[in-house]
């Protein structure tokens, strides 16, 4: 049996080895510092210990692993930075090895916001007017020019900013109260026009710029207020003909294989879509799509070794998914509101608590959880419990706990 070697413990790892456990391939997770509930899976048959993917043994350490291994067959990092790292390895290949992943000159400039934007500009998509700034005095300036509402990000990918993704900001007194002094971890942020409007987003695969599959879903909630955080309360939705145009767009002119999660906006003031950023690797809620009737992950491995048969069905047009499933990502909205509670009032935890529980019983499937496979869901439920309990569940639910009787 062919072994596969996935890399990184982050949210999408489980389903990934559930997808190449059931494709009949022996999993090895590579686990480098905490242990991940994706080791409790059935289809995880070994776990390898290693260094750190950024540290300077592991290339090292992978390529004797890898020598000292007959049976392992392809190379999947799931995150950018084991990505970067291994695919631009030229022993893999040489080993028989497959990567699956994105060209690494593309994923280098995916991970860069202002590459990827000159990568979609080049592309024919449209983008918000953008630009880097350096100081406080740089952000001033850009609202001078072109006034609020704004979002401030990071430049690279994965970075945090005050421990989110990114910050809207409204209005001169939201300004102040977040940057009237410069981010000492940043040397540099990007700012950017805000563009009020619906997210469109779409998980997709391709191969030599021409696309294999194509998901689109929104987020009917995310773990943040603003809307900026993760997706929490998922819906998959049909095929609309302008993001896919985008999206085929994007992959033919920069010749894109592997996969990748595009992200648009549509303009509630002009109705064009507007570029966000590409995501060059599996979105973190892949397991709807492939509850949807997609195995992305399975297929990826497939174009990564080269399947003749997948790159010929490529002209064939998008696959067809399961359309208005409903897939609520419990834990995570259940950590979600566990970090924002100390920030919400008392008005808005009820609401998010009742908007957990709606979602929950509203759901179609739910992102962790396949009765199949049972044990990963546990390890995550057991965590949460030990995470509620040294905070005090009577804290996270605003229940005082009962005084013990007294024996006298």
């Amino acid at each position: 049996m062919d072994s596969v070697l996935v890399l990184d413990q982050v949210a999408q790892t489980l389903a990934v080895v559930r997808s190449l456990g059931r494709a009949g391939y022996r999993v090895i997770l590579g686990r480098a510092r905490v242990r991940s509930e994706a080791e409790s899976s059935r289809h995880c048959a070994e776990v390898w210990r290693h260094p750190p993917v950024d540290d300077a043994g592991f290339e090292s350490a992978l390529m004797a692993f890898v020598d000292a291994r007959a049976d392992v067959r392809a190379v999947f990092p799931i995150g950018e930075a084991s990505a970067a790292v291994t695919g631009g390895v030229a022993w893999l290949a040489a080993r028989g090895i497959a990567v699956a992943g994105v060209q690494p000159r593309l994923l280098a400039a995916c991970r860069d916001k202002r590459a990827a934007n000159d990568l979609a500009v080049a592309a024919g998509l449209a983008v918000p007017e953008t630009r880097t700034i350096a100081g406080v005095d740089d952000l001033r300036s850009f609202v001078n020019d072109v006034g609020y509402p704004i979002i401030v990000k990071p430049v690279r990918s994965h970075a945090r900013l005050f421990g989110r993704k990114a910050y809207i900001l409204n209005g001169v007194e939201q300004q102040r109260a977040r940057f009237d002094a410069w981010p000492a971890e940043h040397e540099d942020l990007l700012v950017q026009r805000y563009v009020t409007g619906p997210l469109e987003q779409c998980d997709y695969l391709a191969i030599d710029g021409e696309l294999i599959c194509f998901f689109q879903a929104h987020a009917i909630r995310t773990d943040r207020t603003d809307g900026t955080g993760f997706g929490v309360d998922f819906v998959s939705d049909p095929i609309d003909g302008g993001v896919l145009e985008a999206c085929r767009a994007f992959a033919r002119a920069h010749a894109y294989t592997g996969p990748g999660l595009l992200q648009l906006v549509r303009s509630t003031a002009d109705g064009r879509l507007y570029f966000i950023e590409n995501n060059p690797r599996l979105s973190a809620g892949i397991a709807q799509a492939m509850k949807c009737g997609l195995d992305i992950p399975h297929l990826m491995l497939r174009a990564a070794m080269q399947s003749t048969s997948l790159r010929t069905s490529a002209g064939g047009g998008p696959t067809p998914y399961e359309i208005g499933q409903r897939t609520h990502w419990l834990s995570r909205d259940i950590n979600g509101y566990l970090d924002m509670r100390r920030e919400l009032g008392a008005a808005e935890r009820s609401k998010w608590r009742c908007a957990l529980i709606a979602s929950l019983r509203r759901a179609d499937a739910h992102m962790t959880w396949d009765a199949r496979d049972p044990a990963p869901s546990l390890v995550i439920y057991r965590r949460l419990l030990m995470r509620l309990f040294r905070r005090g569940p009577w804290r996270s639910m605003n229940v005082r706990p009962r005084r013990p009787k007294s024996d006298t």
